[in-house]
């Protein structure tokens, strides 16, 4: 039986990600009503989907008249990122049966991979219990928001000039901030930004972000 202490502490832990994940699930409630989702078909996207970047594209496309094919196909590609999170956290898991990886990786997102790396690379090995605490905290906030703000859809006002579309950067940045405990680190990071802000000027589309991602992962390949 899992301990209360492992449970409240992966609650604790997911607090952060909560505090993102509000305004933000907020907005894409409001969204998902523009595009004509009901708050039953938003909860449900939430529950089962649970990908935030996705849900804001899928809403996208569908505004765009999109169809089931070309949304589930983009959605695939844009959540290949998880098979490499979840390969960076497969040695840790290894003492886990199939039952227990599938439902950590239902539940697995950018920031929840952020705090369990966060964790193992600091010599920590967090209980099965307090991982999905963890987890399932930040899917019962996002859950939670995206269908409240579906149903506030129309009390509330538009959620760029509230500024909600800055929760997730913002959040990303608390993390990454985090996790900056060495100055090469913080080089890296400083010298993605540089290759962002430059590239936005010089490079088409968004390649400016690919350019830059691509950047420090492979120097923080090289760092290792």
């Amino acid at each position: 039986m899992p301990a209360v202490a492992d449970i409240l502490r992966g609650v604790k832990r997911g607090v952060p990600i909560v505090l993102g994940y509000l305004p933000l699930g907020l907005a894409f409630g409001l969204l998902a009503r523009e595009a004509g989702l009901t708050p039953g078909a938003v909860l449900g996207m939430s529950l089962l989907v649970f990908a935030g970047s996705a849900q804001f594209m899928a809403v996208a496309m569908l505004r765009q008249g999109a169809g089931f094919i070309p949304i589930t196909t983009a959605t695939f590609f844009i959540n290949l990122r998880h098979l490499l999170m979840s390969a960076a956290l497969s040695p840790h898991l290894r003492r886990y049966g199939p039952g227990r990886l599938l439902a950590l990786a239902h539940q697995l997102t950018d920031e929840s991979f952020a705090l369990h790396s966060a964790a193992y690379q600091a010599g920590l090995d967090p209980s099965y219990a307090e991982m999905v605490a963890l987890n399932s905290t930040a899917q019962a906030a996002w859950t939670l928001s995206t269908f409240t703000g579906n149903l506030l859809a129309g009390l509330l006002p538009n959620p760029t000039a509230l500024g909600l579309d800055f929760a997730l950067p913002a959040m990303f940045i608390g993390l990454l901030a985090g996790r900056l405990t060495e100055a090469g680190e913080s080089a890296v990071a400083a010298l993605a930004v540089v290759v962002t802000l430059v590239g936005a000027s010089v490079l088409p589309g968004n390649w400016n972000l690919i350019s830059a991602a691509l950047l420090a992962a492979g120097l923080g390949m090289l760092r290792r």
